[in-house]
């Protein structure tokens, strides 16, 4: 009986699909993304890339991009920053003057306590 080499079908697909992970292992795509990506196994990756001589990535490597990607994930999704309206110094003074601590001041006004001494100290002075 003579042995044949068999041929499966779609081998065309699946040397394309090769190239495709072996191309996302060197860009640095972290493994398991290349896994989700083409449906294979978690480690065929790096066997892929190991038969194919390419050298192992580092941790190093991989944990920057993924602190790079999710830099870029926050940064896209941070809110505005807040910018304080400064504390009307006439009613600070008022307030001040029925005896309300400083404290109770700036949650009345929604001011920082930083902002009602200033505002006092602007009192004082005029």
């Amino acid at each position: 009986m003579i042995n044949r080499v068999r041929r499966k079908p779609g081998g065309e697909v699946r040397q394309q699909i090769r190239e495709a992970i072996l191309a996302d292992y060197t860009a640095g795509v972290p493994v398991g993304e290349i896994a989700q990506r083409h449906n294979v196994s978690g480690s065929y990756p790096t066997i892929l890339a190991r038969r194919h001589g390419l050298t192992r990535r580092s941790n190093e490597v991989t944990k920057a991009i993924k602190a790079a990607k999710i830099a870029k994930r926050e940064a896209e999704n941070a809110p505005a920053p807040k910018v304080a309206a400064p504390c009307p110094v006439n009613e600070v003074l008022r307030l001040s003057a029925k005896g309300i601590g400083i404290s109770a001041i700036g949650a009345l006004l929604r001011c920082s306590y930083r902002d009602v001494m200033a505002a006092l100290d602007m009192g004082e002075t005029a």
